[in-house]
């Protein structure tokens, strides 16, 4: 069945952690319309004297340089992919509002267009603090133990969050709210 809003399982890498001055590096997600799951992923070229070191560093990017150049598309293309598969969706993720300010800022800077994707998110973070009967928001970690979704030795980076983020969602929706 055919959701209306499709969920977008989405993740991504940047070089600091402030929209406005740092880069989109990453961008990875898992479209679910009900029906399939379709996955996306690119990179940036990015300015890595405006990068933060330490951002680099937990995403890994010198190491993976090389592998990332491999998937690298043009501004323009990211911003049609963007625009086109995330249209109507609702974006998931761990901390998703971080991700949707850079790829609205990415959007505005690049194109001056508006997110078409739904206005609304889902935070896996709080989606699974609500579902155990805790009112604080829960760690990637402690959603891993909780649900028993590993995190894996690839975290950090965009693609495998963006599948992690799909495991935890349905980790959680289909785990016995509230334990009984």
């Amino acid at each position: 069945m055919t959701r209306e809003n499709p969920l977008a399982f989405l993740d991504i890498e940047t070089t600091g952690l402030n929209p406005m001055l740092h880069d989109v590096l990453e961008v990875a997600y898992v479209i679910d319309d009900g029906n399939a799951l379709l996955e996306t992923h690119f990179a940036l070229q990015i300015w890595e004297k405006n990068a933060d070191a330490k951002a680099l560093e937990i995403n890994r990017y010198s190491e993976r340089r090389d592998a990332l150049f491999q998937i690298e598309i043009s501004t323009m293309q990211a911003v049609k992919q963007l625009e086109g598969e995330l249209k109507g969706a609702i974006i998931v993720g761990a901390n998703p509002q971080f991700d949707i300010a850079f790829l609205r800022q990415f959007l505005w800077r690049h194109a001056h267009s508006e997110p078409t994707w739904h206005y609304r998110s889902i935070d896996l973070n709080t989606l699974a603090a609500g579902w155990v009967g805790d009112p604080l928001p829960m760690s990637t970690a402690d959603i891993a133990a909780e649900f028993k979704v590993p995190l894996g030795d690839e975290q950090h980076t965009a693609l495998a969050d963006a599948r992690w983020n799909q495991q935890a969602y349905q980790a959680i929706i289909e785990s016995d709210p509230c334990g009984g």
